[in-house]
């Protein structure tokens, strides 16, 4: 096709230019406003809620309301929440992995606070499928934090989505009304903290000694040459043990002639209970051992069982089997002092309290996850307290059943080669189906991954203490 020169009238031009200016245009701005109304749409219909948009040509302040009605039955009950709706591309306000933060126009805050249902603020980030919440009437109550005209946004507490549910229920329903919405019924899976004893060393031993104390009986073992377990106990002149007090290695320790053996079960399910006692002394003692031989180390003052920092490490990640999947845990982690480097860290170690308990008629142990911090893996850092109790105050619900999945695991492993077996083994945690289970999300505060917040002591100095 040939170019050719064309003259347009002056007064054609006129035309075609206010032609091209009356023709309408959408803006980038206008599509991600819609982007995020919609998200907000599509979660409020995964709750089972009712969604109604605004008129936008008339609509000044707010982009729609909820209605709120039961998922199960469809039943309405007039109660609504409006809903003000804020997107962005990019970066919220002060964003960080755990939070951000919002300014409001002062002529906003004035029109949502002068009506009489609830409104809420839904900031939120389309691309990635993000909205986080707050209801405008509760947080700008106090006067001086709606004199910043600032809205601090906690990312674990405030994401909007079905697990919002029911905090939207009672914010748009008053508790006076007597409305609720039954538990939706689900099977769901609960785990204790209980391992139920599987096997234990068959045999019980007991035999007269003229020795009155342990050091005697270590003594005489090292005199002997004889390297012998933990596995046993003094009481009124005898010796008790899982061991075989017939063989030649006791002969310096006790009379063999006065050696009995009694099968262990008639111990452990005595009714006497001077013998079941007597009975889960000898298993703390083999759970020492049995621990001993996995790295793990009892700490006698405090009460509880630590994992050791292997000789040359930094750090200890054991690999195990959780609830879904292969995955690993660090069992001791070290963390510099970021203060003042040339002042030494600490090592934080995975820990745990364990009570052999009797419970209708089976021996079970009792876990209870903890921590442990030393400065060099073995001496226990003065602040200890504190930075464990910063430590419990951040961790959830999921973590602390992580570590219990974990340690049930962990001490359900068969002994390794070259490692006695010390007879007691464990079948793994105690669980229960239940058919009526719960969305905990509607109580607990949303699982999200705390990081590593607890740190050494604003002087960055930390002492140890035995």
């Amino acid at each position: 096709m040939d170019w050719q020169e064309v003259i347009v009238p002056s007064g054609a031009m006129t035309h075609l230019a206010n032609s091209m200016m009356r023709n309408k245009t959408i803006g980038q701005r206008s599509l991600l406003g819609q982007q995020g109304v919609n998200l907000v749409e599509k979660i409020v219909l995964d709750m089972g809620f009712a969604w109604h948009p605004t008129n936008q040509s008339l609509e000044v302040g707010l982009d729609g309301f909820i209605e709120i009605r039961n998922p199960e039955t469809g039943e309405a009950f007039n109660s609504v929440i409006f809903v003000q709706s804020k997107a962005t591309e990019g970066e919220f306000v002060a964003e960080t992995p755990l939070s951000f933060e919002f300014v409001c126009d002062e002529r906003d805050i004035n029109y949502w606070l002068k009506g009489n249902a609830p409104i809420i603020l839904v900031r939120s980030r389309p691309k990635t499928n993000e909205a986080y919440w707050v209801s405008i009437k509760d947080y700008f109550r106090d006067l001086s934090v709606r004199a910043t005209k600032k809205i601090h946004y906690d990312k674990g507490t405030s994401r909007f989505d079905v697990s919002a549910c029911e905090q939207l229920v009672q914010l748009g329903i008053p508790q006076s009304s007597g409305i609720y919405f039954p538990v939706e019924l689900k099977p769901e899976r609960l785990y204790s903290n209980l391992m139920r004893v599987g096997k234990v060393p068959p045999k019980i031993h007991i035999a007269d000694t003229n020795l009155r104390l342990d050091w005697q009986i270590k003594e005489s073992f090292r005199k002997a040459g004889v390297r012998m377990g933990s596995e046993w106990f003094l009481k009124d002149k005898k010796v008790y043990s899982f061991y075989d007090l017939s063989l030649e290695q006791w002969a310096a320790v006790c009379d063999q002639g006065t050696a009995e053996a009694f099968d262990t079960e008639e111990w452990a399910y005595s009714k006497d209970e001077l013998r079941r006692k007597d009975f889960v002394r000898l298993l703390r003692l083999s759970l020492d051992r049995k621990l001993y031989h996995l790295d793990v180390e009892f700490h006698p003052k405090m009460q509880l069982y630590f994992f050791k920092l292997p000789e040359g490490f930094k750090s200890w990640n054991v690999p195990y089997r959780s609830i879904h999947k292969s995955t690993s845990r660090n069992v001791v982690e070290h963390y510099p002092n970021k203060k003042d480097p040339t002042h030494p860290g600490y090592f934080r170690h995975l820990a745990f309290g364990a009570q052999f308990a009797f419970i209708e008629g089976a021996w079970y142990l009792e876990l209870t996850p903890t921590y442990y911090y030393t400065r060099n893996g073995s001496w226990r850092i003065k602040n200890y307290e504190s930075l464990l109790s910063g430590m419990k105050r951040l961790e959830r619900n999921a973590a602390v059943l992580g570590q219990t999945v974990f340690l049930a695991e962990y001490l359900s492993r068969p002994p390794e080669l070259f490692r006695r077996d010390t007879g007691l083994q464990f079948e793994g945690l105690v669980t229960f189906d239940s058919e009526f289970g719960f969305d905990e999300s509607t109580w607990l505060a949303r699982e999200e991954d705390q990081g590593e917040a607890i740190r050494a002591g604003s002087d960055g100095e930390l002492l140890f203490a035995p």
